[in-house]
């Protein structure tokens, strides 16, 4: 992966994680070890970057000291 399109951090989410699984937690029972997305750092949209995805481009979201996951984007096929 050498083209970075966007780089973030936590920190700059609009409302914190606590906030948000407090919000969730009002319309359903939160469990524990349960997963939830948080939706998109400030600047990390491929449209605010003027950036759209193609067959190849390599998506890696990183966590300091936990691991990443990494992805390869293929055009899906008709057969």
């Amino acid at each position: 992966m050498s083209d970075k399109v966007a780089t973030s951090q936590l920190n700059e989410f609009l409302y914190g994680i606590g906030e948000a699984v407090s919000y969730a937690s009002k319309g359903e029972t939160i469990y524990p070890e349960e997963f939830m997305g948080t939706g998109i750092i400030p600047d990390c949209s491929g449209l605010e970057n003027s950036y759209l995805l193609k067959d190849g481009d390599c998506i890696r979201m990183e966590i300091d000291q936990i691991g990443f996951v990494e992805n390869i984007v293929r055009k899906q096929s008709n057969e």
